[in-house]
């Protein structure tokens, strides 16, 4: 297991002992879990090129057209912890590329309005400036 991941288990492992009513009840919603920190570990790894960040964007918005939240039918610590790893990536969108990742958006707006996440808001214009 390599650092990033360990830190991020030992990250959910916390998250899970702050907040057991948002940690996984099932074992498939733990797997899931698991498997979205490992995916933030491979396409959000400081060192990746913007274009491939993009990219990984535009994949996870893809995966939440079909869901609201990951690993389960409500917030999870797991997209708490993805919601810390994605803001300052989403943060730096301008408003043409919110456009193309209204899934993400609304999936980071749900869990950024649970007070157990404290994370601050994304500012979007509803309207093309353009």
């Amino acid at each position: 297991m390599s650092h990033n991941i360990q830190a991020d288990v030992e990250c959910l492992n916390s998250l899970n002992t702050s907040y057991p009513q948002l940690a996984a009840v099932s074992a498939d919603e733990q797997a899931l879990a698991y498997q979205f920190l490992e995916w933030k570990v491979i396409k959000f790894d400081p060192s990746s090129a913007s274009g491939h960040v993009w990219s990984a964007l535009k994949e996870y918005n893809e995966m939440l057209s079909s869901r609201t939240y990951l690993a389960s039918n409500r917030i999870a610590n797991i997209d708490i912890l993805l919601g810390r790893a994605l803001f300052p990536f989403i943060e730096k969108l301008n408003s043409q590329e919110k456009e193309q990742v209204g899934n993400l958006l609304r999936w980071y707006t749900l869990i950024a309005s649970n007070s157990s996440s404290n994370l601050p808001t994304i500012p979007f214009q509803r309207l093309p400036m353009y």
